[in-house]
């Protein structure tokens, strides 16, 4: 029997070849879209679940209450507080201290390099992320001074194999003696925190005696709690810790604690504004991207059933025959069922043809490196299957009973036709869903894309244009920056030349500042080393007072605010204002402020510009900016090159345009919006698929009704009116629908910015304009057809 019930169904599906491709190409499309986002999704899921004991481990938190910040998430900590919080707190088992370095110059073998993803760190890194070893032991691992360990693919690059790293000497960051005692094994790319070279946190010691102070935020602690421990007992005892030792005294208000959860860190710590957090993701975009993979499939669904109630009044006749031939309800419910089962296998097919054919293409799109391989695991097996049959359900079910419930004398007889368009009242609400459900997409797009464009053109206060940083990598880097600037100077094509602790002017670091020697008025501010050439190169404009200039010894203590910094002091005349000095120790220096610009976005537009103060440190600069001339940007950086190797052979030469480090501030959101896009316009496709094959069927049920009106002198335009309309205005109902709801949304993404731009009326307008096209091309095609056939053909076959 069920044999039979598939010949049937094959026979069936072969003879209406062009339904069949329809419904494959629709279904498959939007399975694969589906595929692709659950692998997009699965991939930032899967973050830290290497790590052993994840469900006990966290990272400590403050939340500061400052005068200028307001309120803002700190993911580091002082020092001493590892061993510290082990010894003292009962609920905690273990700690580690962690420090990223980013990119450190090493010499290898008389060979320099650049060496990625340094973190200083505890030996008891082991243990809590369960690092295993290729090579070497953990006896001497990070428990000496300059002892370091390395990735195997690190080992690999720099010695051929792990054994033969083992006990070597090498150079970090220009200073000689560093021992590598053990190799371990490449972590996982889903990791927040990527380590690629890891050197004891005795060696950080040796070199920075703020790591040993209490009132220093420096270092990222990790605590492994005991399985009962309650995580928000052992913050409060943390920050008990904290207060005894006045670890919270250099701050307007003294902070929070909490404890963040290592799971959580990838997705859910957008918040955290000082933190290590490789590819930080965001949750609510993997919710948004669940939202869009499923109503994908639902619309792909919809094409499916409305194609199906479009199409049975041709299989009516069938019905009839089969019900007086002896076939019960049941019967005719498997036989579509059925259909519906190989149409969905054949899309499932074609759906993993197409994500095999299309992931090199998504994975250059968002710069990830997503594999079909998990779908080796079982699990996905499972999924699979289970994608199967929710699909041949979903699609199939009430096709399949609406084609059944014809009554055979009916249906014989000729009574039972396609009096109700599209089938009846569920095609038409299922026509309207996939229009506003394509009309809200369109028009989230095109606010966000606008969005972003905002602030790729924004004025964001200097100009970046043409602006090339070359990074100074360890010794002395007041007089690196003072050589190189003589030398990039000489150089033809290069105009101004700056040292800056950041090639925006703003590092990393944030001060405390008093004012009047009094506890009364403090502000918390941005940081920024810069030389008297900094702010004319950015084109940075003074409004009051004056630049820096290195001819006056006094300047080595003068400050520079911005607008913000002076707004929230609630001065008016700041020139010659004195603070007590911005360091932790309180030494008798008073700073005095010389000059104040205008407010510029040195971080970006997500936040609004927070007070900022600069002042000439030249220990603190970390970069040369270079101002170039010329249109030619490579010869200027093979220029620089030369300048550099000159002065430092050997040394790597590192240099970022300031241009690309303002890209990358937003390549997230560029990615995000790339990313929706695409799956707007695949979900706008697979409507207008569906569109395209209902409207071909639509034509053929009115094919004797068309011929008439063109037998009694009805125009070409007219007929394809006639046929257009219905569908246009079942658009016009899904777009006064999906407006509302997109607005909503777009407004939550805006919501994410600082500086937005405003929706408007033509945003609306033009996503519904741009649906309609869409569809009147699609329905034209048949429409045109048909209002151009001949009537006698359509007359006679009837």
């Amino acid at each position: 029997m069920y044999y039979n019930y598939l010949k049937i169904a094959f026979r069936n599906l072969f003879r209406q070849l062009s339904y069949t491709l329809i419904n494959v190409v629709g279904l498959g499309t939007g399975i694969a879209a589906f595929l692709l986002i659950m692998l997009y999704i699965q991939y930032h899921l899967s973050f830290d679940e290497h790590i052993p004991e994840a469900e006990n481990l966290y990272r400590v938190t403050q939340i500061q209450q400052a005068e200028g910040v307001g309120e803002q998430h700190v993911a580091f900590n002082p020092g001493p507080l590892a061993d510290e919080a082990v010894k003292q707190i009962p609920e905690i088992r273990d700690a580690v201290r962690m420090m990223a370095w980013g990119a450190v110059p090493v010499r290898v073998d008389e060979k320099y390099y650049t060496q990625d993803d340094v973190i200083w760190t505890d030996q008891s890194v082991f243990r809590i992320f369960g690092i295993k070893l290729v090579a070497g032991d953990t006896t001497n691992a990070l428990t000496e001074l300059k002892s370091v360990v390395i990735s195997l693919k690190t080992a690999e690059k720099y010695f051929g194999s792990a054994e033969n790293a083992i006990n070597k000497q090498f150079v970090f960051n220009y200073e000689n003696g560093y021992t590598i005692r053990a190799v371990m094994e490449n972590q996982p790319e889903n990791a927040h925190l990527q380590m690629e070279m890891l050197v004891s946190y005795e060696s950080a010691l040796s070199k920075y005696s703020f790591l040993k102070s209490w009132d220093s935020n420096s270092m990222g602690v990790y605590v492994l709690l005991n399985p009962s421990a309650k995580p928000d007992e052992a913050a409060k005892k943390i920050y008990d810790l904290l207060a005894e030792n006045k670890a919270l005294s250099t701050l307007a208000n003294s902070p929070k604690i909490y404890l963040q959860a290592v799971s959580d860190i990838h997705l859910h710590a957008g918040h955290i504004k000082f933190q290590n957090n490789y590819a930080q993701g965001d949750f609510s975009l993997i919710i948004a991207f669940v939202i869009i993979a499923l109503i994908i499939i639902i619309i792909a669904c919809i094409n499916f059933i409305n194609l199906a109630i479009a199409r049975s009044v041709k299989r009516a006749k069938e019905v009839g025959v089969r019900k007086t031939l002896g076939a019960s309800r049941r019967n005719l419910v498997y036989q579509f069922m059925g259909e519906s089962v190989i149409i969905t296998f054949l899309a499932l097919i074609a759906a993993l043809l197409l994500v095999e054919l299309s992931l090199p293409e998504f994975n250059q799109l968002l710069d990830l490196r997503l594999s079909m391989q998990v779908f080796d695991k079982p699990l996905f097996g499972v999924g699979l299957l289970i994608i199967w049959l929710f699909v041949s359900l979903l699609s199939g079910i009430y096709p399949a009973f609406f084609i059944s419930r014809y009554q055979a004398v009916e249906v014989l007889k000729g009574v039972r036709e396609s009096g109700s368009k599209f089938g009846g009242w569920l095609s038409r609400a299922l026509v309207v869903f996939q229009f506003s459900v394509a009309i809200a997409l369109i028009f989230i797009v095109i606010v966000t894309n606008r969005q972003i464009q905002f602030v790729m053109d924004k004025d964001l206060g200097y100009n970046y244009n043409k602006v090339i940083g070359v990074k100074l990598r360890g010794g002395d880097v007041a007089q690196d920056a003072t050589l190189l600037k003589q030398e990039f100077k000489k150089l033809s094509g290069v105009g101004r030349v700056a040292a800056a602790s950041n090639i925006n002017g703003v590092g990393g670091s944030q001060f405390t500042i008093t004012v009047d020697d009094t506890a009364d008025k403090q502000l918390m501010v941005r940081a920024g080393y810069i030389d008297a050439d900094f702010l004319p190169l950015m084109d940075i404009p003074i409004i009051e007072g004056r630049n820096f200039n290195e001819a006056y010894a006094t300047d080595d203590e003068a400050i520079i605010l911005n607008q913000a910094a002076v707004k929230a002091l609630g001065w008016t005349s700041p020139i010659g204002k004195k603070f007590r000095s911005f360091d932790a120790s309180d030494s008798l220096q008073k700073p005095t402020v010389i000059g104040v610009i205008s407010d510029y976005h040195y971080y970006s537009i997500h936040s609004k510009i927070e007070p900022a103060a600069f002042m000439l440190n030249p220990d603190g600069y970390a970069i040369v900016c270079v101002k170039y001339q010329t249109e030619d940007a490579k010869a200027v950086i093979e220029d620089l090159e030369n300048s550099w190797n000159t002065l430092f052979p050997g040394k790597p030469f590192d240099w970022i345009s300031a241009q690309e480090r303002l890209e990358r501030q937003y390549r997230n959101d560029q990615n995000s919006i790339r990313l929706f896009t695409m799956f707007t316009v695949l979900a706008l496709l697979i409507s207008a698929l569906g569109l395209y094959g209902l409207s071909a069927l639509r034509v053929e049920q009115r094919s004797r009704e068309i011929g008439i009106r063109k037998v009694l002198g009805g125009s070409v335009f007219q007929l394809i009116y006639l046929i257009i309309r219905e569908f246009l205005s079942l658009i016009g109902i899904a777009g006064l629908i999906a407006l509302p709801v997109g607005y909503i949304f777009a407004q939550q993404i805006l919501d994410q910015f600082a500086y937005t731009v405003n929706i408007t009326v033509f945003d609306g307008l033009l996503s519904l304009l741009a649906a309609s096209i869409i569809a009147l091309i699609t329905l034209a095609i048949h429409a045109r057809r048909a209002a151009v056939s001949n009537p006698v053909i359509s007359l006679k076959s009837d």
